[in-house]
């Protein structure tokens, strides 16, 4: 399994941990909760940056679906697909063709 090099933002310069591919994006989600913005570089040269808000929320069922989405008859739940789940769907993506991460704390202004 290949591994991606992620640069993290510490107290003493910065840390470099070798993630398996398939870890990758918890190991970034993990430091995007903890308020660093991480710069994704891809294979094609682009770069992309991420922020807490990037993370997706979780599902929550439409109102909808919590008044009418269950028949009484069978249990069933009638639900339509959300955009929650597209927002999961695209938020993997941005992880396909990675090289490397870096994390860094958040710019402030000033």
């Amino acid at each position: 399994m290949r591994k991606i090099p992620v640069l993290i933002e510490s107290k003493n310069g910065h840390d470099t941990l070798d993630v398996p591919e398939n870890k990758l994006q918890d190991t970034v989600e993990k430091q995007l909760k903890d308020d660093k913005w991480v710069t994704l570089e891809k294979k094609d040269g682009s770069s992309e940056i991420l922020t807490k808000e990037d993370i997706p929320k979780p599902a929550e069922k439409p109102a909808w679906q919590k008044t009418f989405g269950v028949d009484k008859g069978n249990n069933n739940v009638t639900s339509m697909p959300s955009k929650p789940v597209s927002r999961v769907k695209n938020f993997a993506k941005k992880f396909e063709a990675v090289t490397s991460a870096t994390c860094t704390h958040k710019a402030k202004g000033g």
